[in-house]
Formats: C-alpha cells, sequence, structure tokens
C-alpha cells in the first residue's frame, strides 16, 4: 500500500498496477539497488505463490485424497500433491483474463474478494480462542451462513446492475463498500457462532484448556517495567511513523 501511495503523489498520471515498475525505473533508486530491490520483491513474490500452492496442494492430499483412500503408500501421496499443485498453477494461470475482465485495479479486486472469504474465519478463530462456551457447531454455522454470505455478495457483484432495483436488499449487498461490508460480516459470522453455541451442548473443558484464552498472563509478564516502557514506546513510534507517511504521501 505505501508504495502506491508514494507513485500517487510522485507520479500523479501513472495508474495503480504500474506503480510497482514506475518506482523502479524513476530516480529514486541508484543503478545496483535497483537490481537488488527487484530481486527481493521477486523473491518474496515467488515465495508467496510457492506457499500458497504447496498449502492448498497438501491440505487437498491430507485431508481430501487421503479420506478416501487411506492405505496410499507416500510415494503416492507425494505424487498427487504435484498434481495437484500443477492443476493449481494452471487453473490460476487461466483465471488471469477473467481478472481483467471483472475489475481493472487488481489490488482493490484482491481485496474486495478477501473481505467477502476471510470475516467468517476471522471470527470463528477469535471466538474459539476468547469464548470458551464456543462449540463445533457454532464454528460450522458461522462459517456456512457466513459464506454464502459473502458467496452471494460476489454474484450480486457480477449481475447487470440493470436488473436489480435500487430500493431491493440486491441492491444494497452490490452498492455496499466491500470494507463496511467485511465489518458487517464478520459481526454477523460472531452472533451466529455464539447463538448456535449456546443453543447447542458446551464443550468438555479438557478438551479446550490448552486451546483456550484463561486469562493467566502473569507468567507471561515482563519482568521489569523498563521493558514494558520500551515496548509501549516501540508501538507508539511505528503508529506515528504509519500515519506520517500515510499523512504524507496521500
Amino acid at each position: 500500500v505505501l508504495p502506491g501511495l508514494i507513485a500517487a503523489a510522485l507520479f500523479p498520471e501513472t495508474g495503480g498496477d504500474q506503480a510497482y515498475a514506475v518506482l523502479l525505473k524513476s530516480y529514486l533508486l541508484p543503478a545496483g539497488l535497483k537490481g537488488l530491490v527487484f530481486a527481493g520483491v521477486l523473491a518474496a513474490l515467488m515465495s508467496s505463490l510457492a506457499a500458497s500452492f504447496i498449502s492448498i496442494s497438501t491440505l487437498f492430499t491430507m485431508d481430501f485424497y487421503r479420506h478416501f483412500d487411506p492405505q496410499a503408500p507416500e510415494k503416492k501421496l507425494v505424487l498427487v500433491g504435484r498434481l495437484t499443485a500443477t492443476a493449481i498453477v494452471a487453473v490460476s494461470i487461466l483465471w488471469i483474463p477473467l481478472f481483467k475482465q471483472l475489475d481493472s485495479h487488481l489490488y482493490i479486486f484482491l481485496q474486495s474478494i478477501q473481505s467477502y472469504i476471510s470475516p467468517p474465519i476471522a471470527a470463528v478463530f477469535l471466538l474459539g480462542i476468547f469464548f470458551r462456551r464456543g462449540n463445533g457447531k457454532g464454528a460450522m454455522w458461522a462459517l456456512v451462513l457466513g459464506g454464502l454470505i459473502g458467496l452471494a455478495r460476489i454474484m450480486v457483484e457480477w449481475m447487470d446492475p440493470a436488473n436489480i432495483a435500487d430500493i431491493s436488499l440486491l441492491f444494497w449487498l452490490r452498492e455496499i463498500n466491500y470494507l463496511h461490508f467485511a465489518i458487517y460480516l464478520f459481526v454477523f459470522s460472531i452472533l451466529i457462532m455464539i447463538t448456535a453455541s449456546l443453543l447447542s451442548e458446551a464443550p468438555f473443558y479438557s478438551r479446550i484448556r490448552e486451546l483456550t484464552f484463561s486469562g493467566g498472563v502473569a507468567a507471561y509478564a515482563l519482568d521489569s517495567a523498563r521493558g514494558k516502557r520500551f515496548n509501549w514506546m516501540i508501538s507508539a513510534t511505528l503508529v506515528v511513523v504509519l500515519f506520517g507517511l500515510w499523512g504524507v504521501f496521500s
């Protein structure tokens, strides 16, 4: 985000997708440092993609394929994982033209899709840590209903606006900002999980004792007040620097 703000301030005629290339070609960095920055960003990009592909292939192989073939040898599981990763790469490449047709701003498109999918997952994760009464049924209902609402938002965005009445619920679902939608979906998922958990049986304490937050943080507290002050100073400095850069380049 921050390099994009810098590019918008220094090169206002540049589009968002060209900001990185323009910054590299500009006079801001010397020749040697440009190559180093380019190599670093490319390495970070490749590592992120590799981690995503490997995670998805591992999830499919260990949680789905092995369920149907529990006696599969390790060599076969490795082969299935490699084939799955290859298929994911191919599908990702085929999706590139579709992304260009859906939205000209790739970053906004990816952030909006994430805001439709992540809130139920974040709600379940946080309540799983801080809400002892939460159980599997509550988490399942929150994920299912929250996921369906997020999917509905995606489908409504792809619909022709002419087919949606200005006063309908679909119109509101389509026109609301995706960041505001993420907040509403997060709160909705929390309410669903709490309600469903309270209406069903409580989990056994022995199962959640080591998984939920108990409030006993004394063992993790810093030994000295000096260390606490130092942490607060560092945190405050980071916040001030972040908002300062945001204000200068926005």
